[in-house]
C-alpha cells in the first residue's frame, strides 16, 4: 500500500503515516485429518507518528484510527502434489473508521522441478464504510517462486510478484468529505493507491 502524505484537495489537512509496525502472534494446530493444520492468531497494526489522529471532527476533512486489530484463522491441506491453503481475517474497526472490515483468500503451493516452490493466491477485501476508507471493496492476487537454500548458509528465498484491481482514480474520495451522503456523489480522484510489487525475502531460522 502506497500512504500518501498528504491525501486532502488543496492540502487543507496534511495526513501522514511514515511507518508501519505490526505485532502479530498466534496458534498452530494440528487437527485429526493427515495432512491439515489450522493457524489461530491476532494481528495489530499500529503506524507510530501518524497525524491522522489530531483531525478527528475538524469540518468535512474528518479522518478516523489508521491503526487496527484483526484475528484471524488458516489452514493448509498437503495433498500430496500440492497444499491447499485458506485464511479468513476480521476486524471489528478497520482503519479510518471504515467499519467491519473481512478479508477472505485462497491458494495453492505446487513443488516443481529442481527444488522451486510455485505459489498463487487470490483474495478479497471488502469493508463495511468504503467511502469512510476511501476505496471500493478490492481483489489481490499474487504468484511466486520459492526455494530453500543452503549457500553461504541454510536459508529460504522467495519472489512474488502481487497486484490488486485497485486503480488510478478508484478513490471514493474520503480526502474530500467523509460522509455517507455526499458518497454517492463523490468523483474520483487521481491519487493511485496501489501499483503492482515485486518482493523478494529471505527467511533464516534460527
Amino acid at each position: 500500500m502506497k500512504f500518501p502524505s498528504n491525501n486532502t484537495p488543496a492540502g487543507t489537512v496534511d495526513i501522514r503515516q511514515p511507518r508501519e509496525f505490526d505485532m502479530f502472534g498466534g496458534l498452530r494446530v494440528k487437527t485429526p485429518l493427515d495432512g491439515l493444520s489450522v493457524d489461530l492468531g491476532f494481528i495489530a497494526y499500529t503506524y507510530p507518528g501518524n497525524t491522522a489522529e489530531d483531525h478527528h471532527g475538524i469540518g468535512a476533512n474528518t479522518y478516523g484510527d489508521p491503526q487496527w486489530n484483526e484475528i484471524y484463522g488458516k489452514f493448509a491441506y498437503d495433498a500430496g502434489f500440492a497444499v491447499f491453503v485458506g485464511s479468513a481475517y476480521f476486524a471489528k474497526d478497520f482503519s479510518y473508521g471504515a467499519g467491519t472490515g473481512r478479508y477472505f483468500e485462497g491458494g495453492l503451493d505446487i513443488p516443481i522441478p529442481y527444488g522451486f516452490l510455485l505459489s498463487g493466491r487470490v483474495g478479497r477485501q471488502t469493508i463495511e464504510r468504503n467511502f469512510q476508507f476511501g476505496v471500493p471493496d478490492y481483489t489481490t492476487w499474487n504468484v511466486g517462486l520459492a526455494r530453500d537454500m543452503t549457500w553461504p548458509f541454510a536459508y529460504s528465498a522467495s519472489l512474488v510478484f502481487s497486484d490488486t484491481n485497485i486503480k488510478k482514480g478508484a478513490s471514493l474520495g474520503t480526502d474530500t468529505v467523509a460522509v455517507p451522503a455526499a458518497a454517492a456523489v463523490l468523483g474520483s480522484d487521481s491519487y493511485e493507491t496501489t501499483k503492482p510489487q515485486v518482493s523478494l525475502t529471505l527467511t533464516k531460522k534460527f
